[in-house]
């Protein structure tokens, strides 16, 4: 079924249940979903740059298991904040959210968001990947509760840890982005 959107070039084509029915029929070794998502063009870019980056810290941090959270059953912990993805330490358990900003949420919604995060026994830690400094600074005004200004990516304070992704080489190399990596040491 094609998607339209956009400046009218791009077609994207979305899987019936008969195509993923195919597709479970001839990969037999693979789960596929049995619901089909709904495509959003407003989401998509969202959803690509976020496996993007997943692929990317897979490589990264090997000894650590990474999932998009929408994969992960959201029953387990109803009260917890619900990241982009999710990374966890195989060796000790420990879990940090994984968190795709490409464009600002209202002040209101960040400060939801680092209350809930800060109050959560689920993650020890968050890591924004940002699309531009500017949204880094602005989830750290809620954060310290006061106005931030020209920081440097990557940056930490806290449990919360920002980078974008020309930056993750750079942060592997000094090995200071997470706690997941530094326990894999």
């Amino acid at each position: 079924m094609p998607v339209r959107g956009g400046t009218g070039s791009e077609t994207i084509y979305q899987l019936k249940k008969k195509g993923i029915k195919t597709l479970a029929q001839t990969f037999l070794d693979t789960d596929f979903r049995k619901d089909i998502p709904t495509v959003t063009l407003s989401s998509l870019n969202h959803d690509l740059l976020l496996t993007e980056f997943l692929d990317e810290f897979k490589k990264l941090y090997p000894k650590n298991e990474i999932v998009n959270a929408r994969l992960v059953s959201s029953q387990e912990h109803s009260n917890e904040p619900k990241p982009d993805a999710i990374m966890t330490n195989l060796e000790g358990g420990f879990q940090s959210a994984i968190e795709l900003e490409l464009t600002a949420k209202s002040d209101r919604r960040y400060r939801e968001l680092v209350l809930k995060y800060r109050l959560s026994r689920v993650f020890g830690e968050v890591i924004y990947i940002v699309a531009r400094t500017s949204l880094a600074e602005k989830i750290l005004t809620q954060i310290r509760g006061r106005r931030a200004s020209q920081i440097s990516l990557p940056h930490k304070e806290g449990k919360f840890h920002f980078t974008d992704l020309k930056n993750l080489h750079k942060t592997k190399q000094e090995k200071d982005l997470t706690t997941c990596a530094k326990s894999q040491r």
